[in-house]
């Protein structure tokens, strides 16, 4: 069975930074964060939440590879972990919700 839905972006973003505020902890540090400049007016049109994150990995002190790999994450949690997925799409979502959503986009694995 096949089908679409829209998750509202705003709870990506919220799921994203819980797991950068605290959920990778474990695993990762941030080195450094902020939105990238942008018109009010084009946001307004797209709707698309922007924002970088440089993240180093403690064992290897090697950022993970996360630009534009997002929707492959999101597919994966919603195979894999449905429950985690629904917390996304419901706003729900914590701190260990943000890390699943991180690992499997950095990783496809956790």
């Amino acid at each position: 069975m096949k089908f679409e839905m829209t998750i509202p972006p705003q709870n990506i973003l919220d799921t994203i930074m819980s797991g950068l505020d605290g959920g990778i902890q474990h695993w990762a540090r941030v080195t450094s964060w902020g939105q990238p400049a942008r018109t009010a007016a084009r946001a307004e049109i797209d709707g698309v939440l922007r924002f970088a994150c440089d993240l180093v990995v403690h064992d290897t002190g090697e950022p993970p590879v996360l630009r534009d790999q997002w929707v492959a994450g999101l597919r994966l949690m919603a195979e894999r972990y449905p429950r985690r997925f629904a917390e996304v799409v419901d706003g729900t979502g914590d701190a260990r919700t943000g890390d699943v959503l991180i690992q499997l986009t950095a990783f496809g694995e956790l």
